[in-house]
């Protein structure tokens, strides 16, 4: 019997080779898509902010005691970092930012803000500057452009009573309004590691037991084997997934100010 035929016969029964081609087929289409999206050029704003409550409400605890800052009374006093990026292939220009809608860092009324400065900026061609308005609510961000993983950390002091009564505002053409990205606290080498090993250990053990079981891929027809086998990839990606977002860094390189103590 010539050797052609019985190769034919061997690739059309052949169940595994439908299973390689059917996740070759899949991971074809998941790599095009993520080719497709980092490849796209968009911009995109982002910004991160951490505050720490240094004074709250401690004139109205003690009789006939006053504090002020830069001689203005107040009764609180927070201090807050906040981390603006474009995290786009696509430039931001100063141009960019809607006129009707600038930049800006806002407090909620009645707080206000007593200091506002520029701790660290990843560019300097890029020409941060910040302004504060005479009713002191807002601090406004102007800048003559920003490239991918470029930006700012701005430090103000204010009398909100809560991190969540200050939040960036303004729209950026093309981009909308900035998004806000929360920033976990930094972990040490030794926690990075273990979280690491945790993430992407767990699934190949996972799978090493189902295969040596067995018990989990006997199936009486082949399409529920493929299709357990694809939920089991499905899954498992999805865990991998879930770890990077987890893992990987949240702020440009260069930011590391920002996680610093205050």
């Amino acid at each position: 019997m010539p050797v052609y035929p019985r190769l034919t016969d061997w690739l059309l029964t052949n169940p595994w080779l439908s299973i390689v081609s059917f996740i070759i087929a899949v991971s074809g289409v998941v790599l095009a898509i993520i080719f497709y999206i980092k490849g796209k050029r968009v911009k995109l704003p982002f910004y991160a902010d951490r505050s720490i409550i240094m004074v709250k409400d401690l004139v109205g605890r003690f009789e006939s005691l006053e504090m002020l800052y830069s001689g203005q009374p107040i009764e609180n006093l927070t201090v807050t970092k906040t981390a603006f990026w474009n995290g786009g292939r696509d430039t931001i220009k100063g141009e960019d930012v809607a006129s009707a809608d600038p930049l800006r860092v806002q407090v909620k009324k009645p707080a206000k803000i007593l200091h506002a400065k520029i701790l660290f900026a990843k560019n300097r061609a890029n020409q941060f500057s910040i302004t504060t308005s005479q009713d002191q609510s807002y601090t406004t961000l102007q800048f003559d452009y920003v490239d991918k993983g470029e930006g700012v950390v701005i430090q103000l002091i204010h009398t909100c009573t809560s991190g969540k009564d200050i939040k960036m505002r303004g729209t950026i053409k093309g981009a909308g309004k900035p998004t806000y990205r929360y920033v976990p606290a930094s972990l040490t080498p030794r926690r990075y590691h273990m979280k690491v090993i945790l993430f992407f250990s767990i699934p190949p053990a996972t799978m090493v037991y189902l295969f040596l079981t067995k018990k989990f891929f006997v199936s009486d027809t082949l399409f529920l084997f493929i299709l357990k086998v694809a939920l089991m990839a499905w899954i498992f990606f999805g865990y991998w997934h879930l770890g990077f977002k987890t893992l990987k860094k949240r702020l440009p390189k260069g930011f590391e100010v920002f996680q610093e103590e205050f």
